[in-house]
This record gives structure tokens, sequence and C-alpha cells, in this order.
């Protein structure tokens, strides 16, 4: 019923991509065939505004191997010991499903795999990089790319946060 938004879906929905002020990009649609170099800067995504515009303590993990154990493990921990956290990203829950379950004392553990990290331009406050192999190459193209969508985890990071890579 809103008037200002407009819906685009079908067989042509990656068309026109350029005319849009903001897209937000699901984890799942690969623009490996689209020339995105011209509208890049417009292009966000559910992760990407959740750790733009939230304020609490985001401890994101991504690898190759071992994301959803290290996220269950990390939130069991925390949860154990009484702390108020809540579980949410590539384990099923969408971040913004949780958005009303966060106070500022709340610890976010973000499960974050190279599709949510691949257009981010914000990092969580506590990065974990487990590990690094090939995969995902069909979406890449390389090596190289893959790397480059992992490395988000902590490329944005301030002076004030913290990385722990395995490597």
């Amino acid at each position: 019923e809103d008037l200002n938004l407009e819906f685009v879906l079908g067989s042509n929905y990656l068309d026109n991509l350029d005319s849009y002020d903001l897209i937000i990009k699901s984890p799942g649609v690969n623009f490996k065939y689209i020339d995105y170099s011209f509208f890049e800067n417009k292009i966000t995504s559910q992760i990407d505004l959740f750790l733009r515009y939230s304020d609490v303590k985001t401890i994101g993990i991504t690898g190759t191997k071992g994301k959803s154990t290290t996220t269950t493990l990390i939130y069991h921990i925390l949860s154990e010991n009484k702390k108020d956290c809540v579980l949410t990203g590539n384990i099923g829950i969408p971040s913004f499903d949780v958005i009303d379950d966060i106070t500022p004392e709340t610890k976010i553990v973000f499960e974050m795999s190279c599709h949510q990290l691949e257009n981010i331009r914000f990092s969580p406050k506590t990065a974990l990089f487990l590990n690094l192999f090939e995969e995902h190459l069909d979406h890449y193209g390389t090596f190289e790319k893959y790397t480059l969508a992992k490395e988000n985890i902590y490329r944005h990071q301030g002076k004030d946060d913290t990385l722990y890579c395995n490597m």
C-alpha cells in the first residue's frame, strides 16, 4: 500500500539496478555476471545496516569451516553464564528478527557467511576469522575475491575493535 515502495520481481529483477537510490542485496543474489561497478556504492544488506546502526557489542564469526559450531558454542557459553545475548546471522536467524530482543547490554553472536560479508562497509566490534579454504569459487570466480569478501569481517574495524584470526 506504500506508494513510495516498488517491488521488482520476475526474471528481469536485476535490470536497471543503477536507477535505484539504495539496493538491499540478499546474500543469495549473485552479481557475478553483472558489471555493478557503477552502482556498487548503492549496495547494502541486512547485515551491513545492522552493523551500521547498532551500538551494541557484536561478535562476528566467519571462516570456511566451523562457523556454526563456533557461533553456537560462544552463544551457549554466554547464555550459561547468564549474559544477555542473542544468536543471529547465517545460523538461520535474520538479524532484523532479533532487534526487539536487544538492549544496550546485549551481546550479539553473529555467524557471518562470505555472501553476507561480500558488500559490507561496517565490521563487528569483535571478529573471529577461523580459517580460509578454497570454496564458493563458482560464485566468486577466484580465491582472491572469496578472500576479499571474508576479510570484510575486520576490514572496517576501528582502533578499539578486536580481531581473533586463526591463520
